[in-house]
C-alpha cells in the first residue's frame, strides 16, 4: 500500500519549526520562491477544506464552521514593523515581531460559534461549539500535512496575541476565534534565521500507550 506508507511517512514528518528573523533584516526570497510557496500554500488551504463536519453553520452561504485568513510575506513584515505601536505593552522576548518576520506567510483558521437560538437549550450549543472546534482542528491538521507534504516546514501557534490585540485590524469579525495562526516557511531563504524545533516532539509517547481496547463483558 504505497499510498498509505506515504500519508504514514507525512503524518510522522510533520513537526514544529518556529523560524525567527529580526525585524530590521526580515527574510528574503527571491520573487519566484513567493510565487510558488504562495501558490502552495493557497491550494493547500483550499484542499484542507475537505475535512468534515457534522454541523452546517449557516453563515454567510457558507456550511463549513471555520474560516481562513491569510497574510502574504510583504503583509506580515508589516504588521511586524507596526506591532509595537499596536501593542504597547508587548513582552520584551516575545516571539511574534521574529515569527512575522521569518515566515513566508501566515494563514490564521478561525470557527464560529453556534449563535443564541430561541429554544435552543445551551448545553446543546455547546456541544455543537465542540463539534464546530473539532472540525476546524481536523482543517488545521489537513492543512499543516500538505504543506509538510511539499516541503514547506510550518508552525502552529495558539496565537492568543492575535485574537486579543490584532482582530480589529486584520479585519476579522470579534465573534469568530482563532483556532491556528499558521506560519508557513518557504523553502531556501536568503537571510539568517534562527529555527526553533518543537518541545514535545521528543516527549511523545509510545504509540499504544494511550489506546486501550475496549469489550462488552454479556
Amino acid at each position: 500500500m504505497e499510498l498509505a506508507e506515504a500519508v504514514r511517512s507525512v503524518i510522522r514528518d510533520r513537526k514544529t519549526e518556529k523560524v525567527i528573523a529580526e525585524p530590521l533584516n526580515p527574510v528574503k526570497y527571491t520573487a519566484e520562491q513567493v510565487n510558488s510557496g504562495d501558490q502552495i500554500v493557497k491550494q493547500a488551504i483550499a484542499d484542507s477544506g475537505w475535512a468534515p463536519f457534522h454541523y452546517d453553520r449557516r453563515q454567510d452561504g457558507l456550511a463549513e464552521p471555520w474560516r481562513a485568513w491569510w497574510l502574504n510575506q510583504a503583509n506580515c513584515q508589516s504588521l511586524a514593523a507596526i506591532l509595537p505601536q499596536l501593542i504597547p505593552d508587548l513582552k520584551p522576548g516575545n516571539k511574534m515581531p521574529g515569527l512575522l518576520s521569518g515566515c513566508g506567510s501566515l494563514t490564521l483558521f478561525t470557527w464560529l460559534p453556534q449563535p443564541n437560538e430561541a429554544g435552543v437549550e445551551s448545553s446543546k450549543r455547546e456541544r455543537i461549539d465542540r463539534e464546530h472546534l473539532a472540525a476546524t482542528a481536523a482543517a488545521v491538521q489537513n492543512f499543516l500535512l500538505l504543506l509538510t507534504a511539499e516541503g514547506i516546514s510550518n508552525y502552529w501557534a495558539s496565537g492568543s496575541l492575535i485574537q486579543n490585540h490584532l482582530f480589529g485590524t486584520l479585519k476579522i469579525p470579534q465573534e469568530q476565534i482563532l483556532a491556528a495562526a499558521i506560519f508557513a516557511h518557504y523553502p531556501h531563504p536568503l537571510s539568517p534565521v534562527e529555527v526553533i524545533a518543537g518541545k514535545h516532539r521528543k516527549r511523545r509517547s509510545p504509540n499504544t500507550a494511550w489506546l486501550q481496547d475496549v469489550s462488552i463483558d454479556v
